[in-house]
């Protein structure tokens, strides 16, 4: 049988599989896949609580819907943001907002001041309910501020409201009232609460008389404005003490903020650089703060979140340049402000300094140690910090980040933590920054680009170095001749990538190689596999069809079952029957020769058939002699009796055939002979490569044949020597013949004639020749 050579052909197949996988590691393919494992080990450690001291305020949904300011804010409320912030002691405040344009007209805003109708209720320990009562108010309790109530105690109290009116806000911003209740979608002037935030249609500043009693302070109070948008005659911050009389100017817009800005000193502002394709050349534009806002701040950084291979973020641009300049990403610029260390002037693509630490990069971006999902940060509204829900010390010594964390604002990106549930953008900066200043820096070591990049070699080299260490492996099972041992081994193998990976990201911060490498093993293990299991088929096959033409579809299935190994050439102990036609020549000179070749082929085909009923298996045809055996290539232990059996039943088939033939016509006068032997030879595949069969051979073979001559001689058609007579005594009725000599023995050989089957009718018993 020709041997196939599966383990040159499975090393060239690992080759393959292995230059495949290097090829699409270096056009990127597999980085993708590299990145969602990262995801699920991100998912695997869990959130865990920024070691920073950040925060964030959100520009959200409660605070859109609550003000029913159109974003973007007025510059004023953001002004108004910073100074809360200030006064609660925020070590850092950083907005992740562009200011890149001169504010429009944008209407002043104003949260109203005064006591809430349930606080008045609570003060006098009566229920607000009673209070309506005893003042005929509306279900709401809506009052104005001054108005007067009845307090209904024993005996009963009078209690002034204090609380803005409209009419005094419109005198004080010098609107017409009409035009602040349509503004502010109000109907009754009485209909202003406390907290409620008012538009007021000014535009850009407005003047100030200056009443007795009053200093700088107080009037910033009286428009919420920082002290130092409140400008003298020569337009500088006005300073105490104030004269009644004096004519000052209140700002609000772009300049209210900045001084807010100034005032706080520790703001950083944020811009972006974007990189255009101009008369041929890139030109590099720098989107930064209006130079109001720029001078005022203490810090600006640019902002540039890109999505990765995967789809989600993983990293944030450390820094670049913009007109020969160096610009970090603002939350690397908060750390330095924080910390008081410098920012190194020319940093690397690897690495940048932070005073006297290396901070590691990967072509320019910071790796983010993701903290967790949206909200593991902690989030306050800004409504909560402008209306002063919050306590001031809420943000003492805290790094505050402001930014949007409505989905509306479309500042929302998937993270390794989910992307279903995306992560706002000021949220990623805050864990970038958490990031710097805890110092767990994550080291890319897999050979993946960041931000779907494309890079060097050299760079994709560990992703690279572990597809031919893990080709090599693969290589390696392939020496492990036992499937189930080389299973094992490649399983373990895998465990242990996966545990080795795990290890190195949750244990020392550092992404390796996972999915490159795990899957070169699994396909180089695999393919060869596969090949291997294609051969052993196409091998099963070309046995099916060559045992097919010796024994039955049935036992075909069995064998093959059993292994290629069952055909190989063996001794073993079987039965071989012999079977020649009787008066065959007498007849084929009353036939021509198709009506001869076609008689010839039913009765062949009919004891073929007969033969396979009963497992033998067919060796060959020589004109009308059949020779088959039993007990090869599946073992039968009752063979000798299967072989008399199948006799019998040949003798009863040629009854069968012979009256059809005489039905049609036909001559019928056919005989047949039966010589059978027991006896150990030789069975197997014989032949060259282009032609085998599976015979036997040996000195039984040739008995077999003797025998089968003898029932000429002996005038009986179903001859067994006394080796199969040894083995079926106890199953089948015989006489004993002769003790016959036959050629190449040397002692006589006893010869028995087969009567039937013990028990069997006289018309499955044997019948002499010819009757």
């Amino acid at each position: 049988m020709r041997p196939v050579n599966l383990r040159r052909q499975s090393a060239v197949l690992i080759g393959l599989v292995v230059f495949v996988m290097l090829i699409a590691g270096v056009l990127g393919l597999l980085d993708g896949l590299e990145l969602n494992a990262v995801n699920f080990a991100f998912q695997l450690r869990g959130p865990r609580a920024p070691a920073s001291p950040v925060v964030i305020v959100a520009i959200d949904d409660a605070t859109l819907d609550n003000t029913e300011l159109q974003y973007p804010w007025p510059r004023l409320y953001f002004a108004q943001l910073v100074d809360r912030l200030k006064a609660g002691g925020a070590r850092l405040i950083a907005f992740d907002v562009f200011f890149f344009e001169p504010e429009p007209f944008k209407p002043a805003t104003y949260t109203v001041q005064g006591e809430v109708f349930g606080d008045i209720a609570r003060r006098y320990g009566v229920t607000p309910a009673d209070l309506i009562q005893a003042n005929g108010l509306d279900n709401a309790g809506t009052v104005c501020g001054g108005q007067k109530l009845v307090i209904p105690t024993r005996p009963p109290q009078e209690h002034i409201v204090l609380k803005d009116t409209l009419e005094g806000l419109a005198g004080r911003y010098q609107v017409d009232p009409a035009d602040l209740l349509k503004g502010n979608g109000l109907d009754d002037p009485c209909e202003i609460r406390p907290a409620q935030l008012l538009q007021i249609p000014v535009l850009g500043s407005l003047e100030h008389t200056v009443a007795p009693g009053e200093d700088v302070a107080r009037v910033a109070g009286l428009f919420q404005v920082n002290p130092l948008a409140v400008l003298d005659e020569a337009g500088r911050p006005a300073q105490d003490p104030l004269t009644p009389g004096q004519v000052l100017t209140v700002e609000f817009g772009d300049p209210a903020l900045a001084a807010s800005l100034r005032a706080a000193g520790n703001v950083i502002l944020n811009g972006e650089i974007r990189r255009t394709v101009a008369g041929g050349g890139e030109l590099e534009v720098l989107g930064q703060p209006i130079s109001a806002l720029r001078e005022a701040a203490a810090g600006f950084g640019i902002t540039n979140i890109q999505r990765d291979a995967d789809g989600a973020v993983h990293s944030i641009l450390a820094w670049s340049t913009a007109q020969d300049r160096v610009y970090y990403s603002w939350p690397i610029v908060a750390a330095a402000l924080y910390t008081g260390q410098p920012l190194s002037a020319a940093p690397g693509r690897s690495e940048f300094r932070l005073g006297d630490r290396a901070i590691p990069l990967n072509q320019g971006f910071l790796r983010v140690n993701f903290l967790g999902p949206e909200q593991t940060v902690p989030t306050y509204s800004t409504l909560q910090v402008v209306n002063g829900d919050l306590p001031l010390e809420t943000f003492q010594d805290k790094i505050v980040f402001i930014g949007a964390t409505s989905v509306s604002l479309q500042d929302v990106y998937p993270t390794p933590f989910g992307f279903r549930r995306t992560t706002p953008g000021v949220e990623i900066m805050a864990s970038a920054l958490d990031t710097v200043l805890r110092g767990e820096h994550i080291r890319l070591w897999s050979g993946v680009c960041a931000s779907a990049q494309l890079c060097s070699i050299f760079e994709r080299g560990p992703m690279l170095l572990s597809v031919l260490v893990s080709g090599a492996l693969g290589m390696a099972l392939l020496l492990i001749r036992q499937p189930s041992r080389a299973i094992l081994a490649l399983l373990l193998l895998l465990a242990a990538g996966v545990g080795l990976w795990l290890a190195a990201f949750l244990l020392f911060q550092t992404e390796i190689p996972l999915v490159a490498p795990l899957a070169t093993l699994f396909i180089a293990f695999a393919v060869p596999a596969v090949e291997r299991a294609v051969a052993e088929e196409q091998e099963k096959r070309r046995v099916r069809g060559i045992f097919e033409l010796f024994i039955s579809p049935e036992m075909v299935g069995q064998l093959i079952d059993k292994g290629i190994d069952a055909m190989r050439g063996r001794r073993a102990e079987l039965t071989i029957l012999f079977s020649d036609i009787r008066g065959f020549t007498t007849m084929s000179e009353k036939m021509t020769p198709e009506e001869l070749v076609a008689t010839l082929n039913e009765y062949l085909g009919a004891m073929t058939d007969v033969i396979h009923r009963h497992g033998g298996t067919v060796d060959k045809y020589e004109g009308d002699l059949v020779m088959a055996f039993f007990g090869a290539p599946l073992w039968y232990a009752d063979h000798a009796e299967r072989a008399v059996r199948c006799s019998i039943d040949m003798r009863l088939e040629l009854d069968r055939l012979r009256a059809r033939w005489a039905a049609a016509g036909k001559p019928s006068q056919l005989e047949m002979g039966i010589g059978l032997n027991t006896a150990e030879v030789f069975v197997g595949l014989v032949g060259s490569g282009r032609r085998v069969n599976y015979t036997v051979m040996g000195d039984g073979v040739n008995l077999a044949s003797r025998v089968q001559d003898l029932t000429k001689d002996l005038q009986w058609p179903l001859l067994i020597t006394e080796f199969t007579y040894a083995r079926v005594q106890d199953k089948f009725d015989a006489e004993f013949a002769e003790a016959r000599l036959v050629k190449g023995k040397t002692v006589p050989v006893g010869m028995y004639k087969v009567l039937g089957a013990k028990g069997a009718p006289e018309s499955q018993r044997v019948r002499p020749l010819f009757t």
